[in-house]
């Protein structure tokens, strides 16, 4: 509380009113420990309901999405993937679980993700000292983190792309009272620092997709810098029907990499909210 009143003291009054009232809203309930009363309360309220959140999995189901959704790449559904989603989708599930489940599928997803970048033949001498023939990423890649909804992708990415760029954006809806309008607002991207953006590929992180509204914003950003649409690589852990339906109708050629797909339509995916706890 010291170092707060030391910091308050440089401020003026309204930043001082502002500092003072997110103190006083996390005081008593900003424990780390992730399975204190505070942040295990949360899961039963902010959490979706499993019951209600079915994923389309059966083998012919998974055919017909694909089918619907020519650019859509789901990721292969066995026991490992099934056993994960359930803990995701589980509100019973602390946040400290729901975390480490998390980045286990980010780290399936994520790689799932880079396969879908071109590659070029590669020979290397192996230590036997023979040839190898494999292969080399053919085009330059990186990544855009749409902020606080890509921010769990992101880590996951850089430990396998550890020299990877990654921009980040910041894009919020906005309904109107009066017209109860929605709009998507961008306050803040660093696309344009990445160099050369125009000849890369783009890993464009969003850890759920549902109504495809924020996306939509973040893959026109994307493309404004000079990216083609056939070179975004959406890397996402849910996504709806309907926020599928949203990407294709806007940009067809998008490739959209996820987990799965609920068979509700539309479905609340929370996502970020349940691994922040806030």
């Amino acid at each position: 509380m010291a170092e707060l009143a030391a910091a308050t003291a440089m401020l003026t009054t309204a930043e001082a009113a502002a500092v003072a009232k997110v103190a006083e809203k996390n005081s008593g309930a900003s424990s780390l420990c992730p399975d204190s009363p505070p942040r295990a309360s949360f899961i039963a309220q902010k959490q979706w309901d499993a019951r209600n959140l079915e994923l389309i999995n059966a083998d012919d189901e998974r055919a017909l999405l694909l089918e619907e959704f020519p650019t859509l790449r789901l990721l292969k559904l066995d026991p490992n993937v099934a056993h994960i989603q359930t803990k995701l989708l589980d509100t019973n599930t602390e946040i400290s679980e729901h975390v480490f489940f998390t980045h286990r599928l980010v780290r399936l997803v994520v790689e799932l993700g880079l396969e879908q970048l071109p590659t070029t033949a590669s020979q290397v001498v192996a230590p036997s000292n023979t040839s190898f023939d494999g292969l080399s990423w053919g085009e330059p890649v990186f990544a855009v983190s749409i902020m606080r909804a890509g921010d769990p992708l992101e880590q996951g990415l850089r430990d396998v792309c550890k020299a990877i760029r990654v921009a980040h954006v910041l894009i919020q809806n906005e309904t109107m009272t009066e017209s109860k309008v929605k709009r998507v607002n961008t306050f803040y991207s660093t696309i344009s620092c990445v160099d050369a953006v125009e000849a890369r590929w783009c890993l464009l992180l969003d850890c759920s997709i549902n109504s495809g509204e924020t996306l939509l914003e973040a893959i026109k950003l994307v493309q404004e810098s000079g990216v083609s649409a056939k070179k975004i690589i959406v890397v996402s852990l849910f996504a709806t029907k309907q926020g599928l339906n949203t990407i294709k109708a806007a940009f067809p050629s998008v490739t959209i990499v996820t987990s799965g797909v609920p068979k509700a339509n539309p479905v609340p995916i929370v996502f970020s909210a349940s691994y922040f706890g806030v």
